[in-house]
């Protein structure tokens, strides 16, 4: 739930941002010199960005898409107006329940301080030596 407000406020901000570079792009005229190439810069990376959230709401439950949907985390993260909002969903977003519900799979909880036991030097598990 807090990821798709999270999405949608991410959609807002990069239409936002694309809407800038078009104004840019014909506000530029008799303005300073590259004004063109910097609107349409802009313009450019807003839509793009736009169409990688648009994309992210059609992307299946499954391991590699929350890969992708941590790049959108990562993205927002960049964003300085966008970043509180980010680092809140990329502190949930490595939670045991979001790798599930994503098909990731878990490792199984070993106490910390507990493994396998020592080994010898002849490779044998922890016999004394005569």
């Amino acid at each position: 739930m807090l990821y798709d407000l999270y999405r949608a406020g991410l959609l807002a901000f990069y239409l936002g941002f694309c809407a800038l570079g078009v104004w840019a792009l014909h506000g530029a005229e008799g303005g300073p010199a590259g004004g063109e190439v910097m609107g349409l810069g802009i313009a450019a990376v807003g839509a793009l960005c736009a169409l990688l959230v648009v994309a992210s709401f059609w992307l299946p439950r499954a391991p590699w898409a929350w890969n992708a949907h941590l790049v959108l985390v990562v993205l927002g993260v960049v964003g300085v107006v966008t970043t509180p909002c980010a680092l809140l969903v990329a502190l949930l977003w490595f939670r045991r329940d979001t790798l599930a519900w994503f098909g990731q799979r878990l490792e199984r909880d070993v106490p910390h301080g507990e493994g396998p036991p020592p080994q010898d030097e002849e490779g044998g598990a922890g016999t004394p030596r005569a």
